[in-house]
């Protein structure tokens, strides 16, 4: 649990990734696990298993994944929902997912990797959650499009620019919660004070809980949001 907790402090996918394999290895369904199991061709890394796991007798192999993207133009393609920082897309993450990390195990030099773990015989699968965030104008009104190979289910929220902010606190009774990455996952508690924060100078996107207040010093988070600089997207 030691190594879970110091996780926190790296990548949100290396977190991501601890979460899960911790709940595997403690499973009392799950027989034994391997993460991430690097796949070398000589000094070259061709590649990692996240994490291998036998149940029931078999083996499976998978792969995890944590993202967040919000959607631009045509939110029917992969390719126009964009991570924060613009340089991932939903389509270019689901391609390089399908067409090379759940075809590792058949790759030649993967052969002996698995071998050596006495796994001869394997299925692959994937977990990929997150969350997609909507312009606020499609998300307030639920005109949701999105990509076929996505959930109906999926969770969502709302992303808009810097200037939008004021007029949208003017006309709503919120209070938002700027969040570090480790807490992008969950839903957000708070027993603290709000006020309206000022994102008139941020450089850099940022994921907020929007809290109603529901007492004295009791917050309800009834909305999750991305607020970006006014330059975001035309970089």
């Amino acid at each position: 649990m030691e190594k879970l907790a110091l996780s926190r402090k790296g990548t949100l996918g290396h977190y991501f990734e601890m979460l899960v394999s911790t709940l595997f290895s403690i499973s009392p369904e799950i027989e034994t696990t391997h993460k991430n199991v690097v796949v070398r061709d000589g000094k070259t890394t061709v590649g990692e298993f996240d994490l291998l796991y036998k149940q029931s007798g078999n083996w499976n192999h998978l792969e995890l994944a944590i993202k967040f993207y919000l959607g631009t133009s045509d939110q029917t393609s992969g390719f126009n929902w964009y991570g924060p920082a613009l340089r991932d897309t939903l389509g270019r993450k689901l391609a390089r997912m399908t067409d090379y990390q759940l075809k590792l195990p058949k790759a030649s030099s993967s052969i002996d990797v698995l071998r050596d773990l006495s796994i001869n015989s394997i299925e692959s699968e994937a977990l990929m959650l997150g969350r997609l965030f909507y312009p606020y104008t499609n998300w307030i009104s639920k005109s949701l499009a999105y990509p076929s190979n996505v959930s109906h289910y999926h969770d969502n929220g709302w992303w808009m620019h810097a200037s939008d902010v004021y007029s949208f606190t003017k006309t709503n009774n919120f209070l938002f919660l700027p969040l570090m990455k480790y807490d992008w996952m969950a839903g957000a508690r708070t027993h603290l004070p709000l006020s309206k924060s000022n994102f008139k100078d941020i450089n850099h996107p940022q994921m907020v809980a929007v809290f109603k207040q529901a007492g004295q010093n009791k917050f309800h988070e009834i909305q999750r949001g991305f607020i970006v600089p006014d330059d975001w997207g035309s970089k």
